[in-house]
């Protein structure tokens, strides 16, 4: 399905445990729609990467599933940037304002903001102040 992550899964499987805790940069992405980007260094211990981050044509979310109750892996609590094509965002017109309007609507409706919308990369970027603002419904 195209997704991927930075550094690559074969990188994160020679890390130690300590190195797992605390990667830098790191980023989950899926060509062609988008991707995560963790402001923090973030640990990774334990986590299924290949599932976590569900990104579709018109969405982005967060799948996540905790044997323990009230747990919520430090992944879930940095502040993210999330870079979306927009090729997927149903209301892209040839009106440039109205686009960004709505990209705003979207970036608060999530409690983020609205970082750039670039019509020449067709591409649009938020921050969020975490990962766990994008956790899917279904």
């Amino acid at each position: 399905q195209d997704y991927y992550c930075v550094p690559d899964l074969r990188a994160l499987r020679r890390m130690t445990s300590e190195e797992l805790s605390s990667v830098n940069s790191f980023q989950l992405g899926r060509s062609g729609f988008g991707l995560v980007e963790f402001m923090e260094p973030v640990d990774l211990r334990g986590l299924e990467l290949d599932s976590l981050v569900l990104i579709e044509s018109q969405r982005i979310c967060v799948r996540f599933r905790s044997h323990i109750v009230g747990h919520k892996p430090h992944i879930f609590t940095v502040p993210v940037q999330v870079t979306l094509y927009l090729k997927h965002v149903p209301i892209v017109t040839s009106n440039p304002s109205r686009t960004e309007t709505y990209l705003h609507q979207i970036a608060r409706t999530h409690g983020g903001r609205l970082v750039s919308v670039s019509h020449s990369t067709k591409t649009w970027k938020m921050t969020l102040p975490s990962l766990g603002q994008l956790l899917c419904e279904r």
